[in-house]
């Protein structure tokens, strides 16, 4: 059974104009939403140069609505899944603000169907932003980090 926090995160995520469609199956209980696409507009972004982070959480005050400098890599999430930041929960995480990382790292996992399907940093940089927080739902092509080239 889902709770209702989650399915309250998952209708949130189906309201991006980005999300075409949203499917969820977890044991005996599925949804899908599908937006009605022609009652949708852009949202406008008035920052030229750069991308706004569409999937804020207002309810977490550590993950700020940012904007993404033209120079910065973001790095979105493979699958649909829970993110983890660390390998274990007992743990450190793979990455924190300000980390140096090289291509190929390790940035963070995403669980999907019982499987670890880890994000790495396409090339070496700095982490920018870290815009997930660790146990928290994630949807395909989700951003996650901002890595600026080293």
């Amino acid at each position: 059974m889902m709770n209702l926090e989650r399915l309250k995160r998952l209708i949130d995520l189906a309201s991006d104009p980005q999300v075409a469609e949203l499917e969820v199956k977890q044991g005996d209980f599925h949804l899908k939403i599908t937006p009605d696409q022609t009652a949708r507009t852009r949202p406008s972004n008035s920052t030229s140069g750069a991308t706004v982070d569409l999937y804020h959480d207002p309810d977490d005050a550590h993950l700020p609505l940012r904007v993404h400098a033209e120079s910065e890599t973001v790095i979105q999430s493979p699958l649909y899944g829970l993110f983890h930041a660390s390998a274990a929960p007992d743990q450190p995480a793979f990455v924190e603000l300000a980390s140096k990382v090289s291509k190929g790292d390790t940035l963070g996992m995403v669980e999907s169907m019982k499987m670890l399907h880890p994000v790495t940093a396409p090339h070496d940089g700095t982490i920018t932003q870290i815009l997930i927080g660790d146990e928290a739902d994630v949807v395909a092509n989700q951003p996650l980090f901002a890595l600026s080239p080293a």
